[in-house]
């Protein structure tokens, strides 16, 4: 899966430009990197992680298999034709599966393309941030091999969508 970063700029447009543009690319996502930190320590960033549900609902309200089931990912999602630019569809995905208004984004975002379904598709990964105050406290554990910590709010999950979340460092 190559990837590459851009300027915010370059991705800011209509959706419909930004897949003129991409040479084969069919799909778009969008999805957020949201950081939270501990209050005891503040220099580790922790990262918003969320576990896919096998099994979803399709737009008309039918039973599905979800894709990549079990795995962890960043809150987004695919692109819809009401987004008007894949800033929009990042913002959207996140409030939908997290219930986390995002703000802010870098101004550099993460390209990665992938062939799925049939179709070539491109995620773009943006570091976003949220008006919520958030700090980490349901967090990976080794031992236990999963998430371990209480709740937080205000993260609300989808259940149709993923079945757990985390915050998680880069070890």
């Amino acid at each position: 899966m190559p990837y590459t970063t851009l300027s915010i700029e370059d991705i800011d447009i209509p959706l419909s430009a930004l897949l003129a543009q991409s040479n084969g690319i069919e799909r778009v996502s969008g999805s957020a990197i949201i950081l939270g930190f501990r209050p005891n320590d503040p220099s580790t960033p922790h990262i918003l992680l969320c576990q896919r549900s096998p099994n979803g609902i399709d737009d008309d309200g039918e039973p599905k298999k979800n894709s990549f089931p079990w795995t962890w990912e960043t809150p987004g999602g695919g692109a819809l034709p009401e987004d008007g630019t894949i800033l929009e569809t990042i913002v959207r995905e996140t409030a939908e599966e997290t219930e986390l208004a995002l703000w802010a984004a870098s101004s550099r975002v993460y390209r990665v393309t992938f062939f799925q379904k049939g179709n070539w598709m491109a995620k773009y990964l943006a570091i976003a941030k949220t008006s919520e105050k958030m700090k980490s406290q349901r967090l990976w554990s080794d031992e236990h091999d999963g998430p371990h910590g209480s709740d937080q709010k205000p993260i609300r999950l989808r259940d149709d969508e993923h079945l757990d979340y985390v915050w998680a460092t880069e070890e």
